[in-house]
Order: structure tokens, then sequence, then C-alpha cells
């Protein structure tokens, strides 16, 4: 019997799907193996828009907390965000101002070492913006976005190589 989804888990399947062949997969080939992909807010609902019901109150802010906790506890040096919404929310976790995803691939990875605070101590990781990897912002950019991301790759492997500066 088929399942019905909604565009949300549609699009969620799609950009795990996106990430890992071409993301995860492009981060190996330049010499970087530990990887986690999560959320901002990591509180899973059909759809988005689903954050705001009465039956979610609280989610929200539960999964702004779980990923502040990882970013506490993991610290990552680099940190890939895909899409405006989810540059948003990232934004308003550090407190500061993050560099937009491209439009073009003419406009190249947009990134930023950025100086924040995590419960008092000094955070400085990398972040670079990308767009959407869920349809229908994906489909404005599938055609430069394997150049794109292997560029994003090579970006966080010189980044770490460096030593973090």
């Amino acid at each position: 019997m088929a399942k019905n989804y909604t565009n949300k888990q549609m699009g969620d399947a799609c950009e795990m799907l996106i990430a890992a062949e071409l993301t995860l997969a492009g981060v190996a080939n330049v010499g970087i193996n530990d990887v986690l992909e999560t959320n901002v807010i990591c509180y899973s609902t059909p759809m988005s828009s689903d954050l705001a019901h009465k039956t979610h109150q609280g989610g929200k802010a539960a999964g702004r907390a779980i990923f502040f906790a990882l970013l506490e506890i993991i610290r990552p040096a680099a940190l890939i965000a895909q899409g405006a919404r989810t540059n948003k929310e990232l934004a308003r976790v550090l407190c500061t101002d993050l560099p937009s995803p491209p439009l073009h691939q003419a406009d190249g990875v947009t990134r930023a070492r950025i100086h924040a605070q995590l419960r008092g101590e000094a955070y400085a990781p990398m972040i670079i913006a990308i767009p959407s990897l869920a349809p229908p912002k994906w489909n404005a950019w599938q055609k430069w976005a394997q150049p794109h991301l292997a560029e994003v790759c090579s970006e966080v492997r010189k980044f770490l190589e460096r030593g973090f500066s």
C-alpha cells in the first residue's frame, strides 16, 4: 500500500539524498571523515508551518535547545547552513549575522568566520551558506550544485588544514 507523504517529508528525504550524494561524498573525497547532519531546530513535524500549531507548542524552543547543546558539546569548526530559513535560525542561535546563500553560481562560496559566545566561551566557526537542498529551491540551482558543493568541500578542507585560521 502506498503511503501519502507531505511535501515537507518529501523535501526532507530529498535533502538527505542530495546531502549524502553530493556533500558527504564530496567531503570524504577531500579527506574529511567526521560529519554530523542535523537541523537548527531539532524537532520534527510533518510541515515546518506545523511548529506554530498549539500541539507543537514549545517544539521550536526545545529543538533550538538540542541544537545549542550539540554546538556546546561538539563545537564544530565548520557549519554548512543550507537554505535561507536555516541561515536565519542559525544566525538567531549564534546571535550574529551570517552570509546569505549564493543566488547564482558566479557568486561563488559565501562564507564567514564568525565570532560568537557559547555560554560565555568564545566560539569562532567557519559558516558556509548554501541554497536549499529541498525542492522547489533545489530546482533553481541543481544544475550548478555539484561544482558548487565541491568548492564548498574544498573551502572546508582548506579551513581545517590551516588550523581554523
